[in-house]
């Protein structure tokens, strides 16, 4: 074997040890997710849906894998007074998943109550779409 070969075998052992590590659709995920809960903040929901659009996606696919400062995307956007963004999301998403708790065992109309967000126009959203 001449130092050629063994450089580049070398070279390559040691690249799919760091891809390994680093994996690249991790990178991709949040810098996804950034660009989603910034949507939220910002109370975009015609960019937030492009988004989705653009990568395939539903939001009813992502919504559990993605947290914004902590929180759910509903409940970073309650918090954030994002409106347009709140009632899109709660369009979106299926009854069930407004009316189960989530991670941190809050079902979501409970959390708004305790946080003083009950009179939110996403609140009356959720209302609504969990009522018809």
């Amino acid at each position: 074997m001449n130092i050629k070969t063994t450089t580049l075998s070398a070279v390559a052992a040691a690249s799919l040890a760091l891809s390994a590590l680093i994996p690249t659709q991790a990178v991709a995920n949040d810098a996804f997710a950034q660009s989603l809960c910034g949507y939220v903040a910002a109370d975009d929901p015609g960019r937030l849906r492009k988004k989705l659009k653009e990568n395939k996606l539903r939001l009813r696919k992502v919504y559990d894998d993605i947290l914004c400062d902590g929180s759910s995307m509903l409940k970073f956007a309650i918090e954030k007074g994002s409106v347009g963004a709140g009632e899109f999301i709660t369009k979106k998403l299926p009854k069930k998943s407004l009316t189960k708790s989530g991670p941190d065992g809050w079902v979501i109309l409970e959390w708004a109550e305790s946080k003083g967000h009950a009179d939110s126009a996403i609140v009356t959203a959720i209302r609504s779409r969990i009522a018809g």
